[in-house]
């Protein structure tokens, strides 16, 4: 259990010093005033009397508070250990085997090393992402998970891991990955965060040390629904890895016929195109989009 005091004034601090300083000096006053009609001793203790209530008073008008922040002393300081589950983790670019399936036997093994020696000083957590971030436990990543997640948001695991950890005491966060984010989230932000909250981060990466070139695409229209001879867009969202200032070819297709191409430049990490449509017959129509690298 931590206790603080905290103040809470009537008046700002400065003034009530003022009060205090000006009603303490006409004490001393009087102390001198009442010269030759009091013996020292009476008149002593009469101004010490005074200066006390004036100070405790002074001190009522800063009104103080103590605060109890129970359930804190004691715990250890929270360690969290942040897993990549998306989709590209299955990927067997470590000798035949998955990169989760590495993940997993390191921290089996971890369990009877160092995960036991840390946690000795340390309340280890453990947590999973891909584009939804996810409290977990050892058990589990140990077993072996299977990822299902289509992308991976870095920016936003950080940020709810960090923020899962409100009111704890915090010793840092180990990054397990293999670093390919392909969400539009700013991990630069996350970092700042981070920093701001003085959480430190490390990262383990797992998986083939050659750059994996991919595009990755979503795809929605601006409405959900479209009235006869009503306009609407398709936007699409276009991610890379490897293709940084590559041409890629966007097609739309309706009913599996293309109806529609276009050519964008990747200059960062992601791009967007838009696509116009209009049905004149009421229906349900599929439309599809696929992306093609141009070399």
């Amino acid at each position: 259990m931590i206790r603080e005091i905290l103040y809470n004034p009537v008046l700002p601090q400065i003034q009530i010093f003022s009060i205090w300083v000006v009603l303490v000096a006409l004490a001393l006053l009087n102390f001198r005033r009442l010269r030759g009609t009091a013996r020292w001793h009476s008149r002593f203790f009469l101004t010490l009397l005074r200066v006390g209530v004036i100070s405790g008073l002074c001190f009522l008008l800063l009104r103080p508070m103590e605060e109890i922040n129970r359930g804190v002393f004691g715990q250890r300081p929270v360690f969290t250990i942040l897993v990549d589950t998306s989709k590209s983790m299955d990927t067997k670019d470590c000798d035949e085997r998955s990169r989760i399936d590495v993940v997993s036997e390191h921290l089996r093994e971890g369990y009877k090393g160092f995960l036991n020696d840390l946690s000795r000083s340390f309340d280890i957590r453990y947590a999973e992402f891909s584009e939804e971030f996810g409290v977990t436990t050892l058990g589990e990543l140990a077993e072996g998970v299977e990822p299902k997640g289509e992308k991976s948001d870095l920016n936003s695991a950080l940020v709810n891991a960090a923020n899962s950890l409100q009111g704890r005491q915090t010793a840092g966060m180990l990054l397990v990955s293999d670093g390919r984010d392909n969400e539009t989230g700013e991990v630069a932000s996350a970092a700042s965060y981070l920093k701001s909250l003085n959480l430190p981060v490390w990262s383990t990466t797992v998986g083939a040390t050659g750059e994996a070139k991919d595009v990755f695409l979503s795809a929605r229209i601006n409405q959900s629904f479209l009235f006869k001879e009503q306009e609407g867009q398709i936007q699409v969202d276009l991610s890379q890895t490897g293709y940084k200032g590559w041409y890629v070819q966007v097609e739309l297709l309706r009913e599996g016929e293309p109806v529609g191409l276009k050519q964008v430049m990747f200059k960062s990490g992601a791009e967007r195109v838009t696509f116009p449509v209009k049905e004149e017959n009421k229906g349900t129509y599929k439309y599809t989009v696929r992306a093609e690298p141009l070399h």
